[in-house]
Protein backbone atom coordinates (compact mmCIF):
# COMPACT_ATOMS: atom_id res chain seq x y z
CA UNK A 1 0.00 0.00 0.00
CA UNK A 2 2.87 2.46 1.14
CA UNK A 3 4.47 1.50 -2.40
CA UNK A 4 1.79 2.11 -4.01
CA UNK A 5 0.81 6.09 -2.59
CA UNK A 6 4.14 6.87 -3.26
CA UNK A 7 4.67 6.14 -6.47
CA UNK A 8 0.95 7.60 -7.36
CA UNK A 9 2.88 11.28 -5.48
CA UNK A 10 6.04 10.62 -7.46
CA UNK A 11 3.60 10.72 -10.87
CA UNK A 12 2.14 14.14 -9.31
CA UNK A 13 5.18 15.73 -8.29
CA UNK A 14 6.70 14.71 -11.89
CA UNK A 15 3.96 17.08 -13.28
CA UNK A 16 4.16 19.96 -11.05
CA UNK A 17 7.76 19.38 -11.77
CA UNK A 18 8.16 19.44 -15.25
CA UNK A 19 5.40 21.61 -15.40
CA UNK A 20 7.01 24.28 -13.13
CA UNK A 21 10.80 24.07 -15.29
CA UNK A 22 9.00 24.76 -18.33
CA UNK A 23 6.91 27.83 -16.93
CA UNK A 24 10.21 29.40 -16.06
CA UNK A 25 11.80 28.49 -19.63
CA UNK A 26 8.29 30.13 -21.28
CA UNK A 27 8.23 33.71 -19.26
CA UNK A 28 11.98 33.88 -20.33
CA UNK A 29 10.95 34.22 -23.98
CA UNK A 30 12.00 37.38 -24.95
CA UNK A 31 8.32 38.97 -26.82
CA UNK A 32 10.09 41.29 -28.59
CA UNK A 33 12.94 39.27 -30.11
CA UNK A 34 10.42 37.05 -31.30
CA UNK A 35 8.62 37.22 -35.25
CA UNK A 36 6.40 35.22 -37.13
CA UNK A 37 4.70 31.92 -36.24
CA UNK A 38 6.36 32.08 -32.70
CA UNK A 39 4.97 35.43 -31.50
CA UNK A 40 1.49 34.44 -32.70
CA UNK A 41 1.93 31.43 -30.83
CA UNK A 42 2.50 32.89 -27.57
CA UNK A 43 -0.18 35.81 -27.78
CA UNK A 44 -2.84 32.78 -28.08
CA UNK A 45 -0.97 30.83 -25.36
CA UNK A 46 -0.95 33.87 -22.87
CA UNK A 47 -4.72 34.74 -24.12
CA UNK A 48 -6.57 35.94 -20.82
CA UNK A 49 -9.85 34.62 -20.11
CA UNK A 50 -12.57 36.48 -17.90
CA UNK A 51 -13.52 34.38 -14.64
CA UNK A 52 -17.27 33.74 -15.83
CA UNK A 53 -15.72 31.35 -19.03
CA UNK A 54 -13.83 29.77 -16.48
CA UNK A 55 -17.13 28.95 -15.19
CA UNK A 56 -19.17 27.85 -17.96
CA UNK A 57 -15.28 25.66 -19.19
CA UNK A 58 -15.84 24.11 -16.14
CA UNK A 59 -19.59 23.48 -16.37
CA UNK A 60 -19.17 22.28 -20.04
CA UNK A 61 -16.36 20.21 -19.50
CA UNK A 62 -18.55 17.98 -16.73
CA UNK A 63 -21.72 18.39 -18.80
CA UNK A 64 -19.09 16.59 -21.65
CA UNK A 65 -17.82 13.90 -19.57
CA UNK A 66 -21.56 12.80 -18.86
CA UNK A 67 -22.31 13.12 -22.08
CA UNK A 68 -19.34 10.56 -23.16
CA UNK A 69 -20.20 8.08 -20.58
CA UNK A 70 -23.85 7.77 -21.93
CA UNK A 71 -23.08 7.14 -25.84
CA UNK A 72 -22.62 3.67 -26.74
CA UNK A 73 -21.55 3.38 -30.25
CA UNK A 74 -17.99 5.85 -31.79
CA UNK A 75 -16.72 5.39 -28.23
CA UNK A 76 -13.39 4.79 -29.35
CA UNK A 77 -13.27 7.51 -32.30
CA UNK A 78 -14.40 9.45 -30.15
CA UNK A 79 -12.01 8.80 -27.08
CA UNK A 80 -8.79 8.38 -29.73
CA UNK A 81 -9.08 11.67 -31.17
CA UNK A 82 -9.80 13.81 -28.21
CA UNK A 83 -7.17 11.86 -26.25
CA UNK A 84 -4.26 12.91 -29.30
CA UNK A 85 -5.24 16.15 -29.28
CA UNK A 86 -5.14 16.53 -25.84
CA UNK A 87 -1.17 14.49 -26.20
CA UNK A 88 -0.43 16.93 -28.93
CA UNK A 89 -1.10 20.31 -27.01
CA UNK A 90 0.89 19.21 -23.78
CA UNK A 91 3.80 17.98 -25.43
CA UNK A 92 3.85 21.16 -28.05
CA UNK A 93 3.52 24.13 -24.61
CA UNK A 94 5.75 21.95 -22.51
CA UNK A 95 8.26 21.94 -25.35
CA UNK A 96 7.23 25.36 -26.54
CA UNK A 97 10.56 27.47 -25.60
CA UNK A 98 13.05 25.26 -27.52
CA UNK A 99 10.99 26.17 -30.78
CA UNK A 100 7.52 26.18 -32.21
CA UNK A 101 8.75 23.16 -35.07
CA UNK A 102 10.30 21.01 -32.66
CA UNK A 103 7.32 21.36 -30.21
CA UNK A 104 5.26 20.35 -32.90
CA UNK A 105 7.54 17.70 -34.35
CA UNK A 106 7.63 16.39 -30.47
CA UNK A 107 4.05 16.46 -30.24
CA UNK A 108 3.50 14.34 -33.49
CA UNK A 109 6.11 11.55 -32.21
CA UNK A 110 4.25 11.94 -29.06
CA UNK A 111 0.71 11.00 -30.57
CA UNK A 112 2.35 8.26 -32.48
CA UNK A 113 3.69 6.57 -29.78
CA UNK A 114 0.72 6.98 -27.85
CA UNK A 115 -1.16 5.24 -30.40
CA UNK A 116 0.75 2.12 -31.20
CA UNK A 117 2.15 1.66 -27.65
CA UNK A 118 0.14 -1.44 -26.44
CA UNK A 119 2.47 -1.02 -22.59
CA UNK A 120 2.24 0.61 -19.49
CA UNK A 121 4.76 1.98 -18.59
CA UNK A 122 5.31 4.11 -21.95
CA UNK A 123 1.57 4.84 -21.74
CA UNK A 124 1.71 6.19 -18.87
CA UNK A 125 5.06 8.10 -19.08
CA UNK A 126 3.05 9.78 -22.29
CA UNK A 127 0.45 10.99 -20.39
CA UNK A 128 2.50 12.49 -17.81
CA UNK A 129 4.65 14.63 -19.98
CA UNK A 130 1.83 15.79 -22.01
CA UNK A 131 -0.38 16.56 -18.98
CA UNK A 132 2.42 18.52 -17.51
CA UNK A 133 1.83 20.70 -20.69
CA UNK A 134 -2.22 20.94 -20.65
CA UNK A 135 -1.40 22.04 -16.61
CA UNK A 136 1.01 24.55 -18.21
CA UNK A 137 -1.47 26.02 -20.98
CA UNK A 138 -4.14 26.67 -18.19
CA UNK A 139 -1.52 28.35 -15.92
CA UNK A 140 -0.51 30.51 -18.29
CA UNK A 141 -3.82 32.23 -19.06
CA UNK A 142 -5.12 31.86 -15.39
CA UNK A 143 -5.11 34.39 -12.24
CA UNK A 144 -4.77 32.40 -9.09
CA UNK A 145 -8.15 33.81 -8.36
CA UNK A 146 -9.44 31.64 -11.54
CA UNK A 147 -7.33 29.02 -10.85
CA UNK A 148 -8.54 28.78 -7.35
CA UNK A 149 -12.00 28.93 -9.09
CA UNK A 150 -11.74 26.40 -11.41
CA UNK A 151 -10.15 23.99 -9.20
CA UNK A 152 -12.56 24.40 -6.37
CA UNK A 153 -15.54 23.81 -9.33
CA UNK A 154 -14.21 20.88 -10.89
CA UNK A 155 -13.76 19.23 -7.04
CA UNK A 156 -17.53 19.80 -7.06
CA UNK A 157 -18.41 18.06 -10.28
CA UNK A 158 -15.91 15.91 -9.66
CA UNK A 159 -17.69 14.77 -6.54
CA UNK A 160 -21.11 14.95 -8.45
CA UNK A 161 -19.39 12.36 -10.93
CA UNK A 162 -18.44 9.83 -8.87
CA UNK A 163 -20.62 9.77 -5.95
CA UNK A 164 -24.16 10.68 -7.29
CA UNK A 165 -24.12 10.53 -10.93
CA UNK A 166 -21.73 7.28 -10.97
CA UNK A 167 -20.40 8.86 -14.80
CA UNK A 168 -17.16 9.55 -13.99
CA UNK A 169 -16.05 5.75 -13.02
CA UNK A 170 -18.66 4.80 -16.08
CA UNK A 171 -16.62 6.83 -18.25
CA UNK A 172 -13.04 5.87 -17.13
CA UNK A 173 -13.84 2.31 -17.33
CA UNK A 174 -15.19 3.22 -20.89
CA UNK A 175 -11.92 4.46 -21.92
CA UNK A 176 -9.84 2.25 -20.90
CA UNK A 177 -11.88 -0.86 -22.29
CA UNK A 178 -11.64 1.66 -25.90
CA UNK A 179 -7.67 1.69 -24.99
CA UNK A 180 -7.84 5.18 -25.34
CA UNK A 181 -7.76 6.18 -21.74
CA UNK A 182 -6.59 9.61 -20.91
CA UNK A 183 -4.59 9.16 -17.61
CA UNK A 184 -2.29 6.80 -15.72
CA UNK A 185 -3.17 3.15 -15.16
CA UNK A 186 -1.31 1.35 -12.43
CA UNK A 187 -1.18 -1.83 -11.43
CA UNK A 188 -1.70 -3.05 -7.64
CA UNK A 189 1.44 -6.02 -8.56
CA UNK A 190 4.56 -3.99 -9.67
CA UNK A 191 5.16 -7.04 -11.87
CA UNK A 192 3.07 -5.63 -13.90
CA UNK A 193 4.00 -2.47 -14.08
CA UNK A 194 4.91 -2.92 -18.17
CA UNK A 195 2.28 -4.87 -18.97
CA UNK A 196 0.07 -5.12 -22.40
CA UNK A 197 -2.68 -2.35 -21.06
CA UNK A 198 -5.19 -4.69 -21.81
CA UNK A 199 -3.84 -7.79 -20.15
CA UNK A 200 -2.51 -5.99 -16.81
CA UNK A 201 -6.34 -4.62 -17.10
CA UNK A 202 -8.25 -7.78 -16.77
CA UNK A 203 -5.48 -9.76 -15.13
CA UNK A 204 -5.03 -7.53 -12.01
CA UNK A 205 -6.63 -4.85 -9.73
CA UNK A 206 -5.31 -1.44 -10.84
CA UNK A 207 -5.89 2.23 -10.01
CA UNK A 208 -7.00 4.88 -12.35
CA UNK A 209 -5.65 8.36 -12.51
CA UNK A 210 -7.48 10.69 -14.17
CA UNK A 211 -5.71 13.50 -15.69
CA UNK A 212 -8.00 16.04 -14.54
CA UNK A 213 -6.91 14.62 -11.05
CA UNK A 214 -3.10 15.07 -12.04
CA UNK A 215 -3.46 18.51 -13.65
CA UNK A 216 -5.83 20.88 -11.61
CA UNK A 217 -3.25 20.63 -8.32
CA UNK A 218 -0.72 21.84 -10.71
CA UNK A 219 -2.27 24.57 -12.50
CA UNK A 220 -3.68 26.34 -9.24
CA UNK A 221 0.30 25.36 -7.59
CA UNK A 222 1.83 26.94 -11.16
CA UNK A 223 -0.62 29.85 -10.95
CA UNK A 224 0.50 31.27 -7.59
CA UNK A 225 4.12 31.40 -9.61
CA UNK A 226 2.64 35.24 -10.75
CA UNK A 227 2.67 35.52 -6.60
CA UNK A 228 5.84 33.70 -5.72
CA UNK A 229 7.62 30.31 -5.86
CA UNK A 230 7.15 29.73 -1.83
CA UNK A 231 3.54 30.39 -2.59
CA UNK A 232 2.80 27.91 -5.20
CA UNK A 233 4.75 25.07 -3.50
CA UNK A 234 2.85 25.62 -0.39
CA UNK A 235 -0.41 25.33 -2.57
CA UNK A 236 0.81 22.23 -3.94
CA UNK A 237 2.29 20.67 -0.42
CA UNK A 238 -0.94 21.36 0.70
CA UNK A 239 -2.79 19.62 -2.46
CA UNK A 240 -0.12 16.71 -1.55
CA UNK A 241 -1.41 16.01 1.97
CA UNK A 242 -4.98 16.15 0.49
CA UNK A 243 -4.00 13.54 -2.08
CA UNK A 244 -2.22 11.67 0.95
CA UNK A 245 -5.05 11.24 3.46
CA UNK A 246 -7.53 10.72 -0.63
CA UNK A 247 -5.75 7.07 -1.23
CA UNK A 248 -5.23 6.33 2.84
CA UNK A 249 -9.13 6.21 2.86
CA UNK A 250 -9.61 4.60 -0.83
CA UNK A 251 -7.27 1.73 0.55
CA UNK A 252 -8.91 0.96 3.97
CA UNK A 253 -11.95 0.45 2.28
CA UNK A 254 -13.04 -3.04 2.09
CA UNK A 255 -14.94 -3.05 -1.53
CA UNK A 256 -12.37 -0.76 -2.59
CA UNK A 257 -15.01 2.00 -4.08
CA UNK A 258 -14.27 5.38 -5.90
CA UNK A 259 -13.26 8.44 -3.86
CA UNK A 260 -12.77 12.03 -5.77
CA UNK A 261 -9.50 12.05 -4.85
CA UNK A 262 -9.81 15.58 -6.91
CA UNK A 263 -11.78 17.08 -3.58
CA UNK A 264 -9.15 15.88 -1.27
CA UNK A 265 -6.28 17.32 -3.27
CA UNK A 266 -8.67 20.68 -3.65
CA UNK A 267 -9.60 20.46 0.15
CA UNK A 268 -5.69 19.95 1.24
CA UNK A 269 -4.88 22.93 -1.07
CA UNK A 270 -6.78 25.50 -0.30
CA UNK A 271 -6.50 24.85 3.59
CA UNK A 272 -2.80 24.66 3.95
CA UNK A 273 -2.66 27.66 1.96
CA UNK A 274 -5.23 30.05 3.57
CA UNK A 275 -3.50 28.60 6.76
CA UNK A 276 0.03 29.64 5.35
CA UNK A 277 -1.72 33.42 4.23
CA UNK A 278 -3.13 34.00 7.22
CA UNK A 279 0.14 33.22 9.29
Amino acid sequence: MILRILSIIIFFIAVYVLAYFSYREFIAIDWNGTEGFMRSAIAILTFKFSTLYIIIYASLVTSFGYFLSRIVSFKKIIFGTFICGLVLLGIFVLLFSFGIYKALIAGAIGVLIFVVNKRLLLHNLIVLISMAGIALSFALVLSPFQAMIFFTLMAIFDSFAVYISGHNFILVRAMIKAGNFNGLIIPFSSKNINAEISSAVKNSPYFALSSVDLILPAIFALSLLQISTIHANIAFIGAMIGVIVGLCVSERQKNKNPISLLSFACFGALLIYSIYILI
